[in-house]
């Protein structure tokens, strides 16, 4: 079976697609991990990011753990995935969160 793996390129070209990704958390001692579905944000060579609400369980979970996990999969044409782990390298806190995407939504999740 040939090995799969795609070079550190091929894997941040994919990052920089837009996609919905399963982020991680440490639920804490004896739970599995907190795990939900979210957008994020990646440019080639950067770092990725994600967007949450100050407060909610998800950042209250990232700020004690002070790392997460981001998989990023897709089944067509071909399977592919890449995950992310690593530590909090910076936090900002907003009152509201009305930062708009700038990537474009998937065919297949238009309206």
């Amino acid at each position: 079976m040939a090995d799969g793996s795609l070079s550190v390129r091929d894997r941040e070209l994919f990052l920089a697609e837009p996609h919905v990704a399963a982020l991680a958390v440490s639920a804490g001692p004896g739970r599995g991990p907190f795990t939900l579905p979210i957008w994020y944000q990646y440019a080639p060579g950067g770092e990725a990011w994600v967007l949450t609400e100050a407060g909610s369980r998800k950042a209250r979970l990232i700020e004690a753990a002070g790392r997460f996990t981001l998989m990023v999969d897709r089944v067509m044409p071909t399977v592919r995935y890449v995950s992310a782990e690593g530590p909090v390298t910076r936090t900002r806190y907003r009152t509201s969160v009305r930062e708009p995407y700038r990537r474009p939504w998937p065919d297949h999740l238009q309206r």
